[in-house]
């Protein structure tokens, strides 16, 4: 059975429900890496929301923007006034 796509700009898919290659009109769960048996269902109907399957930690979220710097402690700056 073969990996579900790669979204533009991922060098893999990401984990999640994608069409089960090997059964029509059915999802089965990519756990990044390899697809996870016993986790083909039929698809959702549009907009319904699939969470993973149990026993399959969720995703590793994805890296945002770095967390404000914290300020050292010390003496405040004065203020303009």
């Amino acid at each position: 059975m073969s990996a579900p796509t790669p979204a533009p700009g991922d060098d893999r898919p990401r984990e999640g429900y994608y069409p089960d290659p090997s059964i029509p009109g059915y999802v089965r769960y990519w756990n990044g890496t390899a697809w996870v048996p016993g986790t083909s269902r039929p698809a959702p109907k549009d907009g319904e929301p699939l969470s993973p399957p149990p026993g399959v930690p969720p995703a590793v979220a994805q890296p945002g923007p770095p967390p404000p710097r914290r300020r050292r402690a010390g003496p405040s700056p004065p203020r303009p006034g």
